[in-house]
């Protein structure tokens, strides 16, 4: 979420904090660019005083738009904020996610994912932070922790590591309480030459209790390695205010909760709200498993529709992929699944590891509008399968069946003839509500990849109320590309 925050011109920076950057602790992997882009995007979150602080609370929106943002439950999305907005996470992470974290806990998986061991280092450390000797383990820029409370402690506490300055003191943005409430500020962790000062020391003395204390049993570190390779910056800003605007109105009057990509095939955002985070895909899933259903047989060199004209239980490859793509049938979905991975040296999770979508997995069913999104643009640009295999799924994907004229499918009618839509939806209606769609588009003069998943949210929310948002909202995006280009073609005529 971005905030518009101070100006950088307009922060007066307390007596004795440098603006220098440390070049001798070249143990970090970030450049010093990165270091700059990291500290100056963290002073946008400081807030002085718990009004301003519960602004910039409600503006990250970790609690999913519920207005339940307090800054003194906000740790784990401010740290995951400021990575985020400073284009230092490798990995997509949405900021309600790390809400009340627990790392070794119902958590640990998402920690897993967003920061995977063969990227970054874990280390668990057990000292207090009260009595480490950080001249020997010196913390650095982009390091994330969560401090472990400990018996003595009343809470853990997450935060990231934005400035050493070069005489080694560590400084984190980060939210605590004061005796006037809760407030977002730059603080020195430590000084590795005046052990005793800094506020891992104040977290540790007994005696500031009634602000509270952690850190006693030390903390859980993750700092990326050396190969790490971040995203760039801001990967969803888009450059249509009005039409987010519109959008993000047409998704409020549903009542639903909305995770929702859409970009042009070039990777271009042209809408998103919050594509990475984690959910049930409903049979969306069917996509990645039957990429990597392809993706194995070509693996094996032999002839494609030979291969798929062979098969298991009784049934072809080719029936099974098109009863579980066209029929969304749930019998063969488990049979090519349960196929592939009794496949030696084989594993769907692993293909989509490969792919460098992260955070999808089949059992259980997870994954984010981000990843889906991704294997979309993948496949129809030719990057996950070769030809005569891409083609095979997008003749799955287009082949029609009576619900296709719903949701994205809408835009049938409105398309010239030649041009397509590759879709495959997801509902479920017992027990949980869900309603998706991942569909690339093909239009005069753009290909847009649509993704949109709808979940219960306020009272109210219906399975047709989501259904009518997709169809309002693909609507609008396909008219607010038809109706430039027409005035591009009159432009254009007029020369």
């Amino acid at each position: 979420m971005k905030l518009s925050g101070l100006s950088l011109a307009a922060l007066v920076l307390p007596p004795g904090i440098r603006r220098e950057f440390a070049l001798k602790n070249r143990e970090s992997v970030l450049t010093e660019d990165q270091e700059r882009l990291l500290y100056e995007t963290s002073l946008k979150f400081i807030a002085k005083n718990e009004i301003e602080a519960q602004k910039v609370a409600r503006n990250i929106d970790y609690s999913d738009g519920a207005g339940t943002e307090h800054p003194s439950l906000m740790c784990g999305p401010l740290a995951i904020a400021i990575l985020s907005e400073s284009g230092l996470l490798t990995i997509g992470a949405d900021v309600s996610d790390f809400w009340l974290p627990d790392p070794i806990g119902d958590d640990k998986n998402q920690f897993k994912q967003t920061f995977p061991e063969r990227l970054y280092e874990w280390v668990n450390e057990k000292e207090s932070i009260g009595e480490i000797d950080f001249s020997q383990k010196p913390l650095f820029p982009g390091d994330l922790l969560f401090l472990k409370a400990g018996n003595k402690g009343s809470f853990g506490h997450v935060l990231v590591v934005t400035r050493v300055d070069d005489e080694g003191k560590a400084f984190s943005v980060n939210n605590f309480k004061t005796p006037d409430g809760f407030i977002i500020d730059e603080v020195m962790l430590y000084d590795p030459k005046n052990p005793g000062e800094g506020k891992f020391y104040e977290w540790t003395n007994e005696r500031e209790s009634k602000l509270g204390l952690t850190g006693f049993d030390g903390f859980y570190l993750w700092r990326p390695k050396d190969n790490i390779t971040f995203l760039p910056a801001e990967r969803y800003d888009t450059i249509y205010p009005k039409l987010t605007e519109e959008i993000d109105s047409l998704l409020d009057q549903s009542n639903g909760k909305w995770r929702v990509l859409i970009q042009d095939i070039s990777g271009r955002t042209i809408y998103a709200k919050r594509p990475d985070k984690i959910l049930h895909p409903a049979s969306v899933i069917k996509i990645p498993i039957a990429l990597d259903c392809l993706h194995l047989m070509e693996g094996k060199g032999l002839n494609l529709e030979e291969t798929l004209l062979t098969g298991t239980k009784g049934r072809t490859f080719d029936q099974l992929l098109k009863a579980m793509v066209v029929d969304s049938e749930e019998e063969a979905t488990e049979i090519l699944r349960s196929y592939l991975q009794q496949q030696p040296d084989h594993s769907i999770e692993q293909t989509l590891q490969n792919w460098k979508v992260w955070h999808t997995t089949t059992a259980p069913r997870r994954s984010t509008a981000s990843d889906t999104t991704l294997l979309l643009r993948g496949l129809y640009q030719g990057r996950l399968l070769g030809n005569e295999a891409k083609y095979k799924l997008l003749s799955y994907m287009q082949e029609y069946t009576s619900p296709d004229d719903t949701r994205v499918g809408i835009l049938k009618s409105r398309l010239p003839l030649g041009y397509k839509i590759y879709n495959k939806r997801g509902t479920i209606t017992s027990e949980m509500l869900v309603v998706a769609d991942a569909a690339i588009v093909e239009m005069p003069g753009n290909v847009l990849t649509m993704t949109f998943y709808g979940f219960w949210g306020k009272e109210g929310t219906t399975y047709e109320s989501l259904v009518s948002t997709i169809e309002t909202v693909s609507l609008k995006v396909y008219e607010h590309f038809q109706n430039n280009g027409n005035i591009k073609e009159r432009i254009s005529r007029l020369k």
